[in-house]
């Protein structure tokens, strides 16, 4: 399991919407079909999130929490210290489960559904590979896809 995953959001959703919970019977990106098989530990995140809004009442955007989180598992993890991690996005606010299962790739996409997928947004495979980073390739076997 990661930490986190890069993905690309194509509507009014927030950077870290998956950190979102369902709310008025809609549920949120956090229950989506790519999330719920790839994503875990949301119980720490939240508990950084409340913390946070405690010291600082509306001014932590979730971004800011995936990003120190990730930076601090790192460090937790043997990786050495990360200066300068950049904070301080608020962007959407949006948190629909139904947007993140149709806009962000599954959790072990093949090469194609990407491609596919981004090209419908009218990207090409180039464009997936700036988005998904320069460390970043898929490996595809007629059941998995493996990211090294």
């Amino acid at each position: 399991m990661s930490l986190c995953h890069g993905s690309v959001h194509f509507r009014a959703l927030s950077h870290a919407s998956v950190l979102f919970d369902s709310m008025n019977g809609v549920p949120g990106e956090k229950e989506g079909k790519g999330s719920m098989r790839s994503l875990g530990a949301f119980e720490v995140i939240d508990d950084m999130k409340r913390q946070f809004e405690a010291l600082c009442p509306g001014l932590v955007a979730c971004a800011d929490i995936l990003a120190l989180a990730a930076r601090d598992a790192i460090v937790v993890m043997g990786g050495g210290a990360i200066p300068g991690v950049a904070r301080g996005r608020r962007d959407g606010v949006q948190f629909l489960a139904s947007e993140a299962n149709t806009d962000l790739p599954p959790p072990l996409p093949d090469y194609d559904s990407v491609v596919s997928m981004l090209a419908e947004k009218g990207l090409n495979a180039r464009d997936m590979d700036l988005l998904s980073g320069e460390s970043t390739r898929y490996f595809t076997r007629p059941t998995e896809t493996t990211m090294t």
